[in-house]
């Protein structure tokens, strides 16, 4: 008989049980092993958080679990960093990239990460020799379809993207940059502001599920079979026919730069807007909705605009629509103007001027009008009326 742990037990209550010498005991004091205890993969082990709180162990440090949890979500709480190439937060979880698997003790295989839900009182190893030796095994894997002259010519001094860190991280071997065979989908017609080199795409299908569960429009698919399996724009490829609306999350969520930003100026590399001189949280100055956003600010220019993850509830949600991420260029733009202007005559000039000087000037208009413009005793009559006047009673 297998033993089950008194903490999976619980009381059915409402009904009496007669046991085969006829005594009846209420079924209250009877205990059944819980569903979940037969079918849990893991053995329990003794727990080690504070009093009353679920926890496991990872790497030797004791963490918190949560409700709904998986290892993924807790060791990265707990600033453990395991690393994953197709899972991202707030996608739809599918476990297809192999990178995050870890160590279980007690367990007969390592298991993914980003899919196993944590229970109280794992052990778990993420860095072991088993788990490290899965990742550079799938990272070499991976880079068969990758180009070797990416990395070989500085990518290891600047790795451009994430899968890049990894491979770095991992101390991967490069091959030699090779010719690969052109995949169809290699020379995909752009956008000004998203371009497309599908020869540096792993197949981790973020953009996919970011397009269709994220901005909910399901303009980018899989498409093929086996080796020529690729990721495809709907309808006739062309994504103005295909409703994409220019989010740029599939941009964002990419770790690999398939998918890229095309960048505003010409001296931002790859490489170096990812290390901005540093990231302004603002706010979207388009329209009312308040959306947060990160600006990176390099030479005291807006290299790029990404929107932050914030658990607790902001109106965008970590989103941005197509203005609030590409819609920038207007910062340095040479008709934006630098010093107020006043109209003098038909002829606008930036004059230098006070308020001082330009309150006498204000006074001499009509009153009624200037009640109209700057009151806040009444509501503000439309445009059209201003200048005309007032209406009373």
């Amino acid at each position: 008989m297998t033993a089950v742990s008194s903490a999976c037990y619980r009381r059915v209550l409402g009904s009496v049980c007669t046991s085969m010498d006829g005594r009846r005991t209420p079924a209250s004091r009877i205990a059944f092993p819980l569903d979940s205890c037969k079918k849990r993969p893991y053995p329990r082990h003794i727990p080690t958080g504070p009093k009353g709180m679920e926890s496991l162990t990872i790497d030797g440090r004791t963490l918190p679990i949560l409700a709904g949890d998986t290892i993924l979500d807790t060791a990265r709480r707990g600033g453990i960093d395991i690393p994953t190439l197709c899972w991202y937060p707030k996608l739809p979880t599918v476990g297809n990239c192999r990178i995050c698997l870890v160590t279980v003790a007690e367990s007969d295989k390592l298991q993914p990460a980003c899919a196993t839900p944590a229970e109280d009182g794992m052990i778990i190893q993420s860095e072991d020799e088993a788990s490290v030796t899965n990742r550079r095994g799938v990272l070499d894997l991976l880079l068969q379809r990758y180009p070797g002259d990416h990395l070989a010519n500085g990518g290891r001094t600047a790795p451009r993207n994430e899968f890049e860190e990894y491979v770095v991280r991992y101390d991967v071997p490069v091959r030699a940059a090779r010719e690969l065979p052109l995949r169809l989908g290699d020379e995909r017609p752009g956008d000004v502001m998203i371009q497309h080199d599908m020869s540096l795409c792993i197949l981790c299908t973020r953009c996919v599920r970011a397009c269709e569960s994220i901005q909910e429009v399901g303009v980018l698919d899989v498409g093929q079979r086996g080796a020529s399996t690729e990721i495809i724009v709907g309808g006739d490829g062309d994504p103005d026919h295909a409703s994409c609306t220019w989010c740029g999350e599939c941009v964002r969520v990419c770790p690999t730069n398939a998918i890229f930003e095309v960048l505003p100026r010409s001296r931002f590399t790859p490489e170096s807007i990812r290390h901005p001189d540093r990231v302004v949280r603002s706010i979207c100055p388009y329209c009312g909705v308040g959306c947060q956003i990160d600006v990176a600010v390099k030479d005291e220019q807006i290299m790029r605009v990404t929107s932050p993850w914030i658990e607790d509830d902001t109106p965008n949600n970590g989103s941005t629509c197509v203005k609030g991420r590409f819609g920038y260029d207007f910062t340095d733009h040479r008709d934006r103007l630098q010093v107020p202007l006043i109209r003098k005559g038909w002829v606008r000039n930036g004059d230098t001027w006070t308020w001082t000087g330009e309150f006498p000037r204000m006074r001499e208009g009509p009153w009624p009008t200037i009640q109209q413009l700057g009151g806040t005793r009444k509501p503000r009559p439309p445009k059209r009326s201003i200048g005309k006047p007032p209406q009373t009673g």
